[in-house]
C-alpha cells in the first residue's frame, strides 16, 4: 500500500452487507478462492449457486443483492 492507505480484513457471511461495505471480495469454497474482485463481479447467481449450492436471484449493479429462491 502507498503511504497513508489502510486495509481491513473482514469475514462476513452476509453477502449483501459485504457487497455494500467492501471494495473487494474473495468468495471462498472449501478453502480455495472461488471468485475475487469487485462485489458486482463476484456476487452473481452463478458464483453463489456454485459455492452455496442454492438457487438465488441477483441484481443491483454496483451494490448487488442476493435473494435465495425457495420452491413452494
Amino acid at each position: 500500500f502507498a503511504s497513508g492507505q489502510k486495509a481491513c480484513l473482514v469475514v462476513l457471511h452476509d453477502l449483501s452487507l459485504a457487497a455494500r461495505f467492501c471494495d473487494r471480495l474473495y468468495l471462498m469454497h472449501k478453502g480455495e478462492i472461488a471468485s475475487q474482485g469487485k462485489p458486482a463481479n463476484v456476487l452473481n447467481a452463478d458464483n453463489v449457486r456454485d459455492v452455496y449450492e442454492v438457487e438465488v436471484q441477483s441484481g443491483g449493479g454496483e451494490f448487488p443483492w442476493i435473494v435465495p429462491v425457495r420452491e413452494l
